[in-house]
């Protein structure tokens, strides 16, 4: 390549290239961008108002200049540090799959309401839920906060963050006759790993939580089940492939006590006479994969007549029974895990239903 000044070359197959600085990595080195021509006067021309634009910008946002993609790649590992590693595969998993593709030479004071509400509707066309998005969302704050901290960004800039509620999904309960279906279908399954149906259905555990259910945790004096652990498979530390991980439940209002139902003490009563595992469900003394107790869950639905239906109903089927018989939405919001009061609420509106008419005839009453 042949040099003639300003940072113009001329290039092996005729056209000649210029480069112009766009900003400086957040490792010293300069970031380059690059226009062609058929001579060295049309670059020249062309080069002018791109350096003004790019000296502008650099001298407006400075450092918050750098690409999303360059932010995570550079300080990545501070932003994951003290978190679990079912944590760290989670978010480095999405930032990989939804973040990065969708922003990732995008640069950091570019990050606007309109540009992240664009981003929401790929994601939903895509078939993400609104909880998912709703995450992906959270890990893009964190990232954003911790260029704050590092001061790459200004607080002002991240501030005005567009503050995106996506409304939780309502969710199908079973209804009672396909509950009473799903059940029997247990009944007669030679499996037991097929039981984690009663435990989601029975209990409201989460399929990671039922797979790291062990002896331990039940009390049978008291009467209890205490949920301290999930078990998962998560991306391993090298980034190849992935492991199966036990660790601490998934959130601080995720660590919890059920009562017992006399269906689920009566069942895990008869398992423990059969069993030396330290586990309630396991394969030669270990845990069970989660995915191997989804396997088991399909058999069973499809022996019940069930279509259409996914593990995760089963537990929103046990919320729905306790606000169908109860309206303590504190005491069942706790037994869900919820982070509040009000995502129950939120996500179990149409559950209240049979409430809300109750009041309407109690008023109707009093003004008969």
């Amino acid at each position: 390549m042949t040099a003639k000044g300003n940072n113009i070359y001329l290039r092996k197959d005729g056209r000649w290239e210029g480069r112009y600085q766009i900003n400086r990595k957040l490792n010293g080195q300069i970031k380059y961008g690059y226009i062609y021509g058929k001579s060295f006067e049309e670059v020249a021309e062309k080069l002018v108002p791109l350096r003004k634009k790019t000296e502008k910008m650099r001298q407006l946002y400075g450092e918050s200049t750098v690409t999303y993609q360059e932010w995570i790649d550079y300080t990545g590992h501070e932003i994951f540090e003290g978190l679990k590693p079912s944590t760290v595969a989670s978010y480095r998993y999405k930032i990989k799959r939804y973040l990065l593709p969708f922003m990732g030479k995008t640069s950091l004071y570019e990050i606007t309401e309109s540009f992240l509400k664009e981003i929401t509707v790929k994601w939903q066309e895509m078939g993400l839920s609104n909880s998912t998005c709703t995450v992906i969302l959270r890990i893009l704050n964190k990232t954003l906060r911790h260029a704050v901290a590092k001061k790459i960004v200004s607080e002002d800039l991240v501030q005005e963050m567009p503050k995106i509620k996506i409304q939780p999904q309502k969710v199908h309960a079973l209804s009672q006759k396909e509950e009473h279906a799903l059940k029997n279908a247990v009944e007669n399954y030679d499996d037991d790993k097929g039981k984690a149906v009663i435990f989601a259905l029975d209990a409201g555990l989460r399929i990671g939580e039922i797979a790291g259910l062990r002896w331990e945790d039940i009390d049978f004096e008291q009467n209890i089940i205490t949920v301290n652990h999930t078990y998962q498979r998560i991306a391993n530390n090298q980034g190849q492939g992935t492991e199966m991980s036990l660790g601490s439940a998934k959130t601080t209002a995720s660590h919890r006590i059920i009562p017992m139902l006399s269906e689920v003490r009566e069942l895990l009563e008869k398992m423990k006479k059969t069993t030396n595992s330290p586990y309630i469900l396991s394969v030669r003394g270990k845990a069970c994969e989660p995915r191997l107790l989804t396997y088991h869950f399909h058999c069973i639905r499809k022996m019940a007549g069930l279509e259409n239906i996914h593990f995760h109903q089963l537990r929103h089927t046990f919320a729905t029974r306790c606000l169908e018989s109860s309206s303590d939405i504190s005491s069942i919001s706790a037994m869900m895990g919820h982070a509040s009061t009000q995502m129950t609420l939120d996500i179990y509106t149409d559950s209240l239903l049979e409430q809300r008419r109750a009041v309407i005839q109690g008023l109707e009453y009093k003004s008969a």
